[in-house]
């Protein structure tokens, strides 16, 4: 139990450490706008597509049928009917899908999300893994440091050891004689980032293939798409 306590702290007190030295810093990482656009797309962009496919489909009636049995939204049914057969970019731009960079960054992370259930090899290049990846390099180079090893020390000893009254001094000795040896599986672990990250299930590993959607819900869905084909 005593080991247990003691991991647990440090780890909170690397996490400390690492979160205020990235602060510090100002290191995260990031992804431009840009070359998250070209990479991904924008939700315009797929609104445009999605309002140019119903009306494709719209044009045959067997599928005009099959989508008003799957779907009670239809362009006819709404307020922009004829802009929305005619002019797609106006009725996204109308229901703000257009030039919304929140509704971008929102969708950024759906889009991480969902291919977190695509097969491995698409999934192996994603943001989240690099990201991740980025995150583990930073943890292991500010553990490395003995300027942080040192503040850790300092901080479980003023503010964990400081606190046990007479237990104190067997505290102190416990984080002397145990903290080299985290640190040094703490290197170990996060030398392999990827691996590091896998293990978390952000980088490839076995995941599923299919999005975790009920039966009912895949077999619309596949319809949707054979329709929209």
């Amino acid at each position: 139990m005593k080991t247990v306590l003691f991991f647990f702290l440090l780890v909170v007190a690397s996490a400390t450490a690492y979160k205020q030295a990235l602060l510090t810093k100002n290191r995260t990482p990031k992804e431009s706008f840009t070359s998250y656009m070209a990479k991904y797309g924008s939700a315009c962009d797929e609104c445009q597509l999605l309002v140019k496919r119903f009306t494709e489909a719209a044009k045959d009636p067997a599928k005009m049928a099959t989508l008003k049995a799957l779907l009670s939204v239809l362009c006819h049914e709404t307020s922009y009917e004829e802009e929305c057969k005619s002019d797609p970019v106006a009725v996204c731009k109308k229901f703000h899908m257009c030039e919304n960079k929140n509704l971008e960054q929102f969708r950024k992370v759906a889009m991480l999300y969902a291919r977190k259930y695509t097969t491995q090899e698409e999934y192996e290049n994603d943001l989240v893994c690099e990201e991740c990846q980025f995150a583990a390099n930073e943890l292991r180079e500010l553990v490395d440091q003995k300027s942080t090893q040192d503040d850790i020390r300092h901080f479980l000893s003023d503010n964990i050891c400081a606190r046990l009254g007479r237990y104190r001094g067997s505290c102190d000795i416990v984080v002397e004689q145990f903290l080299p040896e985290f640190f040094e599986e703490l290197h170990h672990v996060l030398e392999n980032q990827k691996e590091f990250c896998a293990d978390l299930g952000l980088c490839k590993h076995s995941m599923p293939l299919n999005f975790p959607l009920t039966a009912a819900k895949k077999k619309v869905s596949s319809k949707m798409l054979e329709v929209l084909e």
